[in-house]
């Protein structure tokens, strides 16, 4: 990285007291000074500094491609033996430690920038380890008595190996970063003494205090998670509890769960729905006996597989017919009347394209959600006893797959899945009318026949059958 002084030196070594001097500093015309990259002279542009047009600054007696690198090097190095102190960096140590659940509990200590003050400064003090050999650019000795390595970053940062030596050492060492600073920088000598001691970024390539804090974030995070376990473990003994005596209480319904989750007696329960079918004096027959007469038998449309669908007491044939006619034929048949007493005649072909009969067909077709079509068919339409012991238990209908309530938290969560609810099987029908564009989704869970859908006639529902409200 290219320094300021390729663009306009302002530094030179001074020939006779072997500092590096600022341009500042010296008499108009200096010509003791020389740069220590080339060894050539450095004359100093600073004559009639009040009525000067052009910066002051150093110029090379011939052409030279000197970056300046070394001079800011010896600058800054020569600041801090002066000085005897520089600003650390910042200390931010974390330990972390997950508990049973995986939650991570996180532990912190920081420590900001403060003023290292010292005893004594050597530069390029040489160091060795195990046949290694490193110059660290100062070597410092706190007023503590410990030892501080100082490196002055201008054009290369300290390198993995040596950053690895200083730890092998066990010595701690600050990296100031002075490859950013610009022209401004090096205006005045207090200026670039700010950023040397404590403006400039800087960092603990290797710090005994870091590695001593992170030990102790680590130690308070891993209390932390100790802590937590030991309220999971409490936690988890007490619900075990709750569980085991919840079952108990419920044993007869756990026994009608396990029997239920055996697929030979799913098999025996659907067999049995369908030879009810044939079966005189069973609801399903009395439904199937009137398809016969009205509807040539059972249309596709409301004999559709559903996961779940042993809950209801019936052929499926049966509850599909009355959620059918609610959700599908009444509603269209009340929208299509809305509209007709409009005076807007809706015709098969251009149902979809005048934007007033649309609003009026929203506006006036039922809105409904799994939970009222089931409110609506539940006096109708038996239950399988398990549906009719949760619903019991909860005191009410079970109207989500996701959340068990607490009513039946003494479940296993493949038995809670595996249990039917009727409101979510009427919901998986719900979705099976969409996708055959029937039905559409209206919002969250609630769903209105499609304006566009070409409903088959409208046979007159069976005696005693109830109408949606």
């Amino acid at each position: 990285m290219a320094t300021p002084l390729q663009i306009n030196f302002k530094l030179c070594l001074d020939s006779r007291s072997g500092r590096v001097v600022h341009i500042d500093q010296v008499p108009e015309g200096f010509e003791l000074g020389i740069c220590p990259d080339c060894n050539s002279p450095l004359i100093a542009s600073n004559r009639n500094k009040v009525t000067r047009v052009k910066d002051t600054y150093f110029r090379h007696k011939s052409d030279s491609k000197c970056s300046g690198e070394t001079l800011v090097h010896m600058w800054a190095k020569q600041i801090i033996i002066d000085s005897k102190k520089v600003m650390g960096a910042a200390i931010l140590a974390v330990g972390e430690a997950k508990d049973l659940k995986g939650k991570i509990h996180r532990s912190e200590r920081n420590q900001p920038n403060k003023w290292l003050h010292f005893s004594s400064v050597m530069p390029e003090k040489p160091l060795t380890k195990d046949g290694s050999y490193r110059i660290p650019d100062l070597i410092c000795l706190l007023t503590d008595g410990t030892q501080l390595a100082i490196e002055i970053f201008v054009n290369n940062a300290v390198s993995e190996e040596k950053a690895s030596f200083f730890n092998s050492l066990k010595l701690d060492c600050l990296e100031i970063d002075l490859s950013c600073l610009t022209d401004k920088d090096f205006n005045s000598h207090s200026e670039f003494e700010e950023q040397v001691l404590y403006e400039a970024p800087r960092q603990w390539i290797f710090s005994s205090f870091y590695a001593s804090q992170v030990k102790k974030a680590q130690k308070e995070a891993q209390e932390k998670a100790a802590a937590a376990n030991e309220r999971i473990r409490s936690d988890r003994e007490e619900n075990r509890n709750f569980k085991a005596t919840w079952r108990q209480a419920n044993s007869e319904f756990i026994s009608l769960i396990e029997a239920y989750m055996v697929p030979s007696n799913r098999l025996k329960v659907s067999s049995l729905y369908e030879s009810q079918l044939l079966q005189m004096g069973t609801l399903s027959n009395s439904y199937k006996a009137w398809f016969d007469q009205h509807l040539s038998g059972n249309p596709e449309i409301i004999n559709i597989p559903v996961r779940g669908e042993l809950g209801f007491n019936c052929h499926r044939s049966a509850w599909q017919w009355e959620v059918y006619m609610r959700a599908v034929l009444q509603s269209f048949q009340k929208a299509t009347s809305a509209v007709e007493s409009s005076h807007m005649t809706i015709m098969p072909s251009s149902r979809a394209l005048n934007p007033d009969k649309l609003l009026t067909w929203y506006d006036n077709v039922p809105k409904l959600t799994p939970e009222n079509l089931y409110n609506s068919i539940k006096t109708i339409i038996p239950l399988n006893r398990i549906c009719t012991e949760s619903e019991r238990i909860n005191h009410g209908a079970l109207t989500n797959e996701r959340e068990k309530p607490q009513s039946l938290a003494g479940l296993k969560v493949k038995e809670w899945r595996e249990l039917p609810k009727p409101v979510c099987i009427i919901r998986r029908y719900f979705q099976e009318l969409v996708d055959r564009l029937i039905l559409e989704k209206f919002g969250n869970d609630t769903y209105v026949v499609k304006m566009t859908m070409q409903p088959w006639l409208y046979p007159n529902k069976p005696t005693g059958f109830v109408d949606i409200q």
